[in-house]
Order: structure tokens, then sequence, then C-alpha cells
């Protein structure tokens, strides 16, 4: 057919939503120790975890 006008563009998973869904258990510390659930949806969140 026409390959050149297939672009196949994945962008994959986040490793903050793997985490999220693959290990509970340690989805669940990051969110006790920070605070919120917003570190699955925001990287900056996570630095938080470096204070």
């Amino acid at each position: 057919l026409w390959p050149e006008k297939f672009q196949n563009k994945t962008n994959g998973v986040t490793p903050r939503r793997w985490i999220r869904f693959c290990n509970p258990d340690l989805s669940e510390i990051i969110t006790r120790w920070l605070g919120t659930e917003e570190w699955v949806l925001k990287t900056e969140k996570v630095a938080e975890l470096r204070k």
C-alpha cells in the first residue's frame, strides 16, 4: 500500500503510572509521604520526595 502514510507514535506509560498500578503498596507509601496522589500526574511532585 502506502507505508509512508502510516506513522506510529506511541508515548508509552509513565513510570509514575506504572508504579501506581503495578506496585500499589509502594504507591500507597509515596502518596502517604507526599500527602497527595498528584504525583501520578505531576512529575514535579515526585521531586518532593528528596526533601
